[in-house]
């Protein structure tokens, strides 16, 4: 089972809507959805609230070894020329006011995102209020909400290697709040974009979350060695392709019917192998 603890439903939707999780009538202080692989809540605004939600989705259930809980939620970045919907993974967590109290995650998976430093407070902070002792701190160092209460709960329950944190730059520190650059929410194709790359870390996590049946069939591989041969896709490329079509098969999309778009093309550049690479990659985020 992967358990995942949003504070707000913006942060929740793409994945409710992607994997049709379910709603909990059942559930009056929270927000809970689920399916037979995933369970999610909604725990509000807060590292409190964030632990209390954790010991809610996880009661009457049993954790074993294998089960992953992930904090997934925006962040703010102390560099105000962050660009922003990039996705951190953070090594090392911090409380704002007791900097002696920091969290190491384990960093044992292979992921794309940048690593940085993230630090936790109680409220929304102004550049000018954040005081901390750091040097350098405006360098690869974001703030958020949540982290320190969903860690502090997390290791009562689960093992350190399966506790994830995954953060999305929604906007950068300012001296004022209403200067501050905002992630602009309304922009579907980049909210699915963002999110894609999460799912694409997901399936990445192993067998916890994907079954034998998404597993590709001998035919399947044939066609997707032959596909990857037509586009010129370097390893990297290659590597994101077969991501790609992991994540499609769990939407139950034929992987075949869906390569033979790409068999009859005569790709004569790795540009414009790209720049189908990239039609790819939109038709599967669109479907």
């Amino acid at each position: 089972m992967i358990y995942i603890i949003t504070a707000l439903f913006i942060e929740a939707k793409p994945i409710i809507e992607k994997y049709k999780l379910k709603k909990d009538k059942t559930s009056q202080k929270f927000q809970i959805f689920s399916n037979e692989k995933i369970k999610l809540i909604i725990s509000g605004v807060g590292r409190i609230k964030s632990a209390m939600a954790l010991m809610k989705i996880i009661e009457n259930m049993e954790i074993n070894e294998n089960d992953f809980i992930l904090n997934i939620g925006f962040c703010g970045s102390l560099n105000k020329n962050e660009k922003l919907g990039k996705i951190i993974i953070p090594a090392q967590i911090l409380n704002a006011y007791n900097l002696k109290q920091t969290f190491y995650p384990d960093m044992l998976y292979n992921h794309d995102f940048c690593e940085g430093i993230l630090i936790c407070c109680d409220k929304v902070l102004e550049r000018n209020n954040l005081n901390l002792s750091l040097e350098s701190v405006e360098t690869g160092k974001y703030v958020d909400m949540e982290s320190i209460g969903f860690l502090e709960a997390a290791n009562h329950f689960f093992k350190r290697d399966k506790i994830l944190i995954l953060k999305i730059i929604s906007d950068t520190l300012e001296t004022e709040k209403n200067k501050r650059e905002i992630l602009n929410f309304e922009d579907k194709d980049l909210i699915e974009d963002i999110y894609l790359k999460i799912f694409i870390f997901l399936e990445k996590l192993g067998n916890c979350f994907l079954e034998n049946k998404y597993n590709f069939s001998e035919e399947e591989e044939k066609n997707i060695k032959k596909i990857s041969q037509i586009l010129r896709l370097s390893d990297t490329m290659y590597y994101e392709f077969i991501s790609l079509l992991k994540y499609l098969k769990l939407s139950d999309v034929s992987i075949i019917d869906f390569l033979k778009n790409y068999q009859n093309l005569e790709i004569k550049t790795k540009l414009e192998g790209k720049k189908y690479f990239e039609d790819i990659k939109k038709r599967i985020v669109d479907q």
